[in-house]
């Protein structure tokens, strides 16, 4: 094998091959939505209304290419004021994603009383299926968190249960936009490819 085939082959076990790692967390949009590709699916959830609807098993959402499914445990969701979240507190909150790849999350992420009132005295714990659980106290309805994958697409994004009731909003779905090095990588890989090409038909010439 040739040094060229050999360097080729290095490279693209790096860019297809790299550990699984946590996704990255930001605590504002204004970092984290200049992070994803054009053509994600914003959800403001306004579908849902302002008059509140209780126990409903499953909601489903779609867009651009993106799709998921949300379920909160045997009491099922409530939707109102333009969020879903759960019906009955310390459910878990899932949200399933079954279209496009997903790399790139973010949202605000708050909790109420039974009254709609935001409640302080709890965490918002939000766990992803590539194993990033981030932590946080929820001072406003407008606490923002937004992941971005260094790993293999995001297939699930659960809402730890809580004493109190979930109110998710304003959810960005999409594609993170590729990493320089990972771009580099990729260029590397086509530049080798393309010289190992060329060597092949000068030498059959």
């Amino acid at each position: 094998m040739s040094k060229i085939a050999v360097s080729l082959a290095a490279v693209i076990f790096t860019v297809f091959a790299a550990p699984v790692s946590a996704a990255i967390v930001y605590t504002d949009s204004a970092s984290f939505l200049p992070l994803v590709q054009a053509g994600s699916y914003l959800n403001t959830f306004s579908s849902q209304g302002n008059g509140g609807s209780a126990g409903i098993p499953t909601l489903s959402y779609s867009g651009l290419g993106f799709a998921y499914d949300v379920t909160a445990d045997t009491s099922g969701l409530f939707a109102d004021n333009f969020t879903i979240g759960n019906f009955a507190a310390a459910n878990p909150v899932v949200f399933t994603f079954t279209g496009n790849p997903v790399t790139a999350i973010g949202g605000n992420f708050y909790l109420t009383d039974i009254n709609g009132v935001l409640r302080t005295n709890a965490d918002v714990t939000i766990q992803l299926s590539d194993g990033t659980i981030e932590t946080f106290n929820a001072s406003s309805t407008s606490a923002y968190r937004g992941f971005i994958s260094t790993g293999p697409a995001i297939t699930s994004m659960t809402l730890s249960p809580v004493v109190r009731f979930y109110n998710v909003d304003n959810l960005t779905v999409g594609t993170a936009v590729p990493e320089p090095a990972t771009i580099g990588l990729i260029a590397t890989a086509g530049a080798i490819a393309l010289v190992a090409r060329r060597r092949r038909l000068s030498r059959s010439n």
